[in-house]
């Protein structure tokens, strides 16, 4: 089973000093002029080579890593990304063999863009947004639960900011395309 305890929760002072196993990205578009309806911020995923799946950009906390360098490393290997700053969403814990938590989960904004290194793992990057996921089976299990999490407990506002809510629930079901 998958839990997250969200980075304004009073238990996460708690788990945030424990050791983390992998670090986690939501890279968001940078906001646009117009209003935005809760689920219209776009944010990306890159496609895994040889898994063929749909990915945040994730991994492994390496030795004498903190788990903020392992998200910067990830985001630059997996997407040739680099964000304004990385904000602490939680710490998720889970079972799943890919991701043996807990694991801290951040969120920016992507302010910069190179080419995926060569001989990457992802052979591609795409936007999405929550209104148009790729289907669920075409996601990594540890990003199909971040996902269904963003569309129960996630509001996106134009400013940036991300609210703890369920304004977004009821929409239908995580397929298209």
């Amino acid at each position: 089973m998958e839990a997250l305890v969200p980075a304004d929760a009073p238990a996460y002072r708690g788990c945030a000093g424990q050791e983390s196993f992998f670090a986690m990205v939501i890279p968001f578009a940078a906001p646009q002029d117009k209003p935005l309806r809760p689920g219209q911020r776009r944010f990306f995923m890159s496609h895994h080579r040889w898994r063929h799946t749909w990915e945040l950009p994730s991994g492994n906390v390496e030795t004498g890593e903190s788990p903020v360098q392992a998200a910067q490393r990830e985001l630059l290997e997996e997407m040739g990304a680099r964000v304004d700053q990385l904000r602490p969403l939680g710490i998720l814990f889970t079972r799943l063999r890919q991701a043996p938590g807990p694991g801290h989960l951040y969120w920016g904004t992507v302010i910069q863009w190179s080419d995926l290194p060569q001989g990457s793992e992802m052979d591609r990057v795409r936007a999405f947004s929550l209104d148009m996921l790729p289907a669920l089976e075409q996601m990594a299990p540890v990003t199909r639960w971040v996902a269904r999490w963003m569309a129960c407990r996630l509001i996106a506002t134009t400013h940036g900011e991300l609210h703890h809510g369920c304004g977004i629930e009821g929409q239908g079901s995580f397929g298209g395309g």
